[in-house]
């Protein structure tokens, strides 16, 4: 092909571009039903959060972050209107509530610290053979220790080879339950602990401290039943033992989330019976309050709200040393029962005194106003029912 040739090719393909293009009806509807489309589309427009939600989003954040940043001088605050008490002090400021004589030991234990010491207890001179130990789980919290219901006490003759008590579990942080008690036998090294019921066995922690060898062991809650407490000497050798009774207490969950244990042995037709005709009158020489020559209490005669001194005594009672006293609380109006004993619900007792088989002193500590039916309970068994209107 020659350049002329080409030329009029390329000039043929130019001129064809000029040409008109036609549609048919329908094409023309579908291009231009296309092209509104296009037009009528409407932008993608991201949302935008009103200015009323972004002030309470940013407020809230900010409140957020203040609580974080202030919280360490809240808790310092708290602390210092406790006085910034130190843990030992923080400790016997609980344990003072309980008019404590001596902190014999301090346990450490998961979320706190299980405090064994000697209540403060005004006894007559014939008991000074009298052995008393109590035990109080403290909880150990955000900010700072807190005293709980996971507590008790007893009395009993420094005779005995081994004193024991067992403490239900009441708070949920709590170890307990607990066996525990003290050894007066010096031949007793150790202690081992058997239930008859599985044959597990625990072996006791023991405690020299202030001439007092006490001994404690923290058992499965679950458990139930008898438990065997031999004391060995050095060389495994059993000394003594003694056996200990333990069912499953009644138990209910207040708004609190604790747990308040009732000992399984007292029976709700003890709480249907009582007569609340029948108050508890003064007779003796001493101020005594109960029931003539079946129980009596030395420091009823003006009961409080506050903590007091009762002296329990108690007729018709043989071998008292080896007889045990449960004080079970029971308010009329709320028709609720209650610790009143501010170490627990049972107590040791002694031998006679001022006319009485049995005896023994103990703190009480009435939570409410109103009418108390006391009921008395000796071995697990119902012994007497005193009634008392307390209201100051």
């Amino acid at each position: 092909m020659t350049n002329f040739e080409e030329m009029d090719s390329y000039d043929d393909s130019f001129k064809s571009m000029k040409n008109k293009v036609y549609l048919s009806e329908t094409e023309k509807r579908e291009v231009f039903h296309k092209i509104n489309m296009k037009i009528e589309r409407k932008p993608s427009i991201r949302k935008q959060l009103s200015i009323k939600w972004k002030y309470r989003l940013a407020l809230s954040s900010a409140s957020f972050i203040l609580m974080i940043l202030i919280m360490p001088f809240l808790i310092n605050i708290i602390q210092d209107s406790t006085g910034n008490l130190s843990k030992d002090e923080s400790i016997r400021q609980i344990v003072n509530e309980l008019d404590y004589d001596t902190i014999l030991h301090q346990e450490e234990v998961n979320n706190g610290v299980v405090v064994f010491y000697i209540p403060n207890i005004e006894t007559d001179d014939d008991d000074t053979n009298l052995s008393e130990l109590s035990a109080i789980f403290i909880k150990k919290t955000l900010l700072g220790w807190e005293g709980t219901n996971d507590r008790g006490g007893y009395s009993s003759n420094i005779g005995e080879d081994i004193t024991s008590q067992y403490l239900p579990k009441s708070n949920r942080q709590s170890p307990f339950p607990m066996l525990y008690g003290e050894i007066n036998n010096q031949e007793v090294d150790r202690i081992k602990v058997i239930n008859l019921e599985n044959n597990a066995e625990y072996h006791a922690e023991t405690v020299i401290m202030e001439n007092h060898h006490i001994w404690f062991v923290f058992l499965d809650e679950m458990e139930e039943g008898k438990y065997e407490i031999q004391g060995l000497s050095e060389t495994n050798e059993m000394i003594t033992s003694i056996t200990v009774d333990r069912g499953l207490a009644d138990a209910t969950i207040n708004d609190d989330k604790e747990i308040n244990v009732t000992p399984n042995f007292v029976n709700e037709k003890d709480f249907e019976t009582i007569d609340w005709e029948r108050k508890a009158n003064e007779f003796g020489d001493n101020r005594m309050t109960g029931n003539k020559n079946k129980s009596g209490v030395i420091g009823a005669d003006m009961p409080s709200l506050s903590n007091q001194k009762w002296m329990w005594h108690l007729w018709g009672i043989e071998n008292p040393q080896n007889k045990s006293l449960t004080v079970v609380g029971f308010h009329k109006e709320s028709e609720t029962v209650h610790q009143i004993l501010t170490n627990g619900w049972t107590i040791g007792l002694s031998g006679p005194n001022n006319g009485a088989d049995a005896h023994t002193p103990s703190t009480v500590k009435i939570p409410d106003p109103g009418e108390w039916a006391i009921l008395l309970y000796i071995n697990e068994e119902l012994f007497d029912v005193l009634v008392y209107e307390i209201n100051e």
